[in-house]
């Protein structure tokens, strides 16, 4: 989703970024401690941010979905071991 993010300017970037957080203004401003002011400015242009933000809250993201990838997985690798051990079961109880 993000694979183009260098070739933007600093302003689409932040948009870029804010909705593939899929979030309001308020939100990205709450959930990055970013006073709104500054978000409108650099979203609009007349403001630039620091470089370091914006590869700062793409690692954010990037890392964020690699957590849910990798929560999923569990999430599977759970479910699989449940189906495991009630296939097990009937075949513990007959052993004994």
């Amino acid at each position: 989703m993000l694979d183009n993010i260098k070739e933007l300017s600093p302003a689409e970037a932040i948009v870029a970024l804010r909705n593939a957080y899929g979030m309001t203004r308020r939100e990205f401003c709450e959930y990055f401690d970013i006073p709104p002011r500054t978000l409108q400015n650099w979203e609009y242009g007349s403001r630039t941010p620091m470089p370091f933000v914006i590869a700062s809250i793409c690692k954010c993201y990037e890392t964020e979905q690699e957590n849910k990838r990798l929560n999923a997985y569990i999430e599977l690798l759970n479910r699989q071991n449940e189906e495991l051990k009630a296939m097990a079961a009937p075949r513990a109880m007959a052993i004994e």
